[in-house]
């Protein structure tokens, strides 16, 4: 298992080499970066659903109560993200704008990772799933705090806070106790595979997600910008 567990963590510093990233951290203008975000709402909205579909799932005492942790600590993250939309744009999105074709690519995204929950599959691969979605988390929100940071911005934001990192950062006293879990497993070789292909398919889908990300920025980008 751990194997898999390094995989991931090779996918997630994959992930922070974006070019989405790479506009952070080149401190392009805050409505290019922020002005672009506002395309993640579908994913941000389902994201409840998709940990909780998934907690239901697991059937083993220990794993379901990590399951279900990392669903009440990331309960309301999606008021968070709303509120900071109000912020950035002045309004939320309506229904017309979320299933419109520019948000095609993150509900599609969004769906294949709803596909995963609802598959039947043993729970060490639902935990995985779990460990893979707060392995992009940590890739993301991080480089957008700092991001924030050093352009003096971002006060009074939840979703893309220093706070919201912390409650991120809180969620590693679990993650040591369920990486414990992961490798004091022993899985077959097939096994090992279904995991790797479970962390390929869902780093695809946030790849896919952060270049419709990139997409709007580079819309957002002013003419003449380098």
């Amino acid at each position: 298992m751990e194997m898999v567990l390094r995989y991931m963590e090779d996918q997630s510093d994959r992930l922070t080499g974006h070019p989405f990233f790479v506009r952070m951290n080149n401190d392009d203008p805050l409505p290019t970066v922020l002005g672009a975000l506002y395309v993640t709402a579908f994913y941000v909205m389902a994201f409840q659903d998709i940990l909780r579909i998934n907690a239901s799932g697991v059937n083993d005492p220990a794993l379901r109560k990590i399951a279900r942790h990392h669903l009440g600590e990331d309960s309301g993250h999606d008021k968070w993200f709303l509120h900071d939309l109000r912020a950035i744009r002045g309004s939320i999105l309506d229904l017309e704008e979320v299933f419109d074709e520019g948000h095609r690519a993150t509900r599609e995204m969004a769906y294949a990772l709803l596909t995963e929950t609802m598959i039947e599959r043993p729970d060490i691969e639902r935990i995985v799933l779990i460990h893979t979605l707060e392995a992009a988390g940590q890739a993301f929100f991080p480089q957008i705090v700092a991001y924030l940071a050093r352009n003096e911005a971002g006060a009074g934001f939840k979703y893309f806070s220093q706070s919201h990192l912390d409650v991120e950062k809180s969620h590693e006293i679990v993650e040591q106790k369920m990486q414990r879990i992961l490798a004091s497993i022993e899985l077959s070789a097939e096994a090992r595979q279904r995991c790797l292909s479970l962390v390929d398919r869902c780093f695809d889908a946030f790849v896919a997600l952060f270049d419709a990300v990139e997409l709007s920025a580079a819309r957002e980008t002013p003419a003449g910008a380098l």
